[in-house]
């Protein structure tokens, strides 16, 4: 079932329902604050391996960032993410190593064997993008969340302010 992605709407927009400039001040403020909670993002005790590393890097490109894209509501499908990464990795590994990348095995127990893995690759490179759109971990997204933040930035200085700060 196709559809699209829902996409963040911003506090401040004011083309749906109209807003008084005290109600757009005070919207303001609470987004300004939100933005300077540092996310925690603690790795779940179970989560090992793979994952765990794999959660400490992402965390590290999220507190390194001058965007919070993730904070801790993301924790449950941050965590989806790096278990698909692993078991990704995991039946590619076996599929390289231990099947030498065959697509046809020469025994059925062979083929089953090559047949699990070719699946769970395809499986979970399917949830690993679906979960890497839906964090903004991909570099379209995280563009994407720079260009908007840009724009909002460049719509909050008036056109007189800019005009008499000599400002392009």
């Amino acid at each position: 079932m196709g559809g699209r992605r829902a996409a963040a709407t911003p506090i401040l927009d004011n083309k749906k329902a109209r807003k008084t400039k005290a109600e757009l001040k005070a919207r303001e403020a609470v987004e300004k604050e939100l933005q300077k909670i540092q996310s925690t993002l603690i790795c779940p005790p179970d989560l090992d391996g793979r994952a765990k590393k794999l959660w400490g890097e992402i965390v590290t490109l999220v507190q390194s960032s001058e965007y919070n894209f993730l904070n801790d509501l993301d924790a449950g499908l941050l965590r989806c993410y790096c278990e698909s990464v692993e078991r990704y990795e995991v039946a590619a590994y076996a599929w390289r190593k231990t099947l030498r990348k065959k697509i046809v095995g020469k025994g059925l127990e062979e083929q089953r064997v090559i047949d699990r893995c070719l699946t769970e690759m395809s499986r979970a490179g399917e949830e690993m993008g679906k979960y890497a759109r839906s964090l903004n971990l991909t570099s379209a997204e995280r563009g994407r969340i720079a260009a908007m933040q840009g724009s909002i930035a460049k719509k909050q200085k008036s056109a007189m302010t800019r005009f008499m700060n000599d400002d392009p």
